[in-house]
């Protein structure tokens, strides 16, 4: 190999890792030990989390941890996500969307979203055991 093609290969490479060294907010190694630190942070909540609701985790309460579990890998995954240059936008759109969708959602689905945390309310708080005798006043209906 001649000097003209070392320097090229020198330069393409140089240009790589500073362009790699870019591409992470927090730098790469800084950002491999934040992701690191935070999936940690993340699996602690989550142990807390499950040993608080272990004596609870039957029925209508596996609902609500499996949904409190979501939204802590979705939150850290998120955190990670937006420290990496490329993927921040992405990230980003990502966020924006999830919120404008959930308006839409909520918005569309009122009535079938009320009666949804009608009825986790009512199994979380148990107001009536199995054999109780129900009566609802306005529409008439009766039963055991």
């Amino acid at each position: 190999m001649n000097d003209d093609t070392t320097t090229q290969i020198v330069d393409k490479t140089k240009d790589f890792v500073d362009g790699f060294e870019k591409m992470f907010t927090l730098g790469f190694w800084n950002t491999l030990i934040f992701a690191a630190i935070f999936a940690g942070i993340t699996f602690v909540i989550l142990k807390i989390i499950s040993k608080f609701l272990k004596k609870q985790l039957t029925g209508n309460m596996r609902i609500f941890y499996r949904l409190i579990y979501v939204v802590i890998i979705v939150i850290a995954v998120f955190s990670v996500l937006m420290t990496i240059e490329p993927l921040k936008q992405f990230a980003t759109v990502m966020l924006a969307s999830s919120g404008i969708a959930g308006v839409v959602i909520g918005l569309a689905a009122q009535t079938t979203l009320g009666n949804l945390f009608s009825g986790i309310s009512i199994g979380v708080s148990k107001p009536f055991e199995l054999g109780d005798y129900v009566e609802i006043v306005n529409q008439n209906v009766t039963g055991v």
